[in-house]
């Protein structure tokens, strides 16, 4: 019915999209970690795989999926590249720290309890939970943005107060 209208369908094809795309780059990911590494469960290799996880690949995703929201958004005129170039330098960081504490618990699971012929749906599983995390602190930056205006000064985006995009601000990843 009428909630369907709700919906951003910009922002769900946008992460949906992302998710097409990003599924088959973990998958390879993954067999590429297991290949180096091996198997086992051990603390060693656990560790050498979540220290080359997180602090090789992580940060290489975290950088592609918002220049993908950048280019995205720019190509549906939903934003400038400049804007969404501004999101990225704003964002990328507090976005990554966010990522290591929902990321690394899931990863030593999958490293060390998860069994091998789980281990893509529990990444997937993962991973929608964090493209939701994501795609909200995305709405997020852009109603921040929105409330300080552009070039023009006007306000874009967004109808809430400053004080509650602040307060939402503070308690995001």
């Amino acid at each position: 019915g009428s909630s369907w209208r709700a919906w951003n369908v910009h922002s769900l094809a946008r992460i949906a999209l992302w998710s097409l795309v990003c599924t088959p780059i973990v998958s390879m990911w993954l067999e590429l970690l297991e290949t180096t590494f091996g198997s086992g469960e051990d603390a060693t290799t656990v560790l050498k795989k979540l220290a080359v996880d997180q602090g090789a690949f992580g940060p290489l995703l975290m950088l592609l999926f918002f220049l993908y929201v950048a280019v995205f958004d720019a190509l549906a005129s939903q934003a400038s590249l400049q804007e969404g170039i501004a999101t990225l330098r704003r964002e990328v960081w507090p976005a990554y720290k966010g990522s290591v504490v929902f990321w690394v618990p899931v990863s030593v699971s999958l490293f060390t309890v998860v069994p091998p012929h789980l281990k893509i749906l529990v990444i997937n599983l993962a991973g929608l939970g964090w493209n939701c995390l994501l795609a909200l602190r995305m709405q997020g930056a852009a109603n921040h943005a929105g409330e300080e205006g552009g070039k023009d000064g006007k306000r874009r985006r967004s109808t809430r107060s400053a004080t509650v995009a602040a307060r939402e601000k503070s308690k995001a990843l």
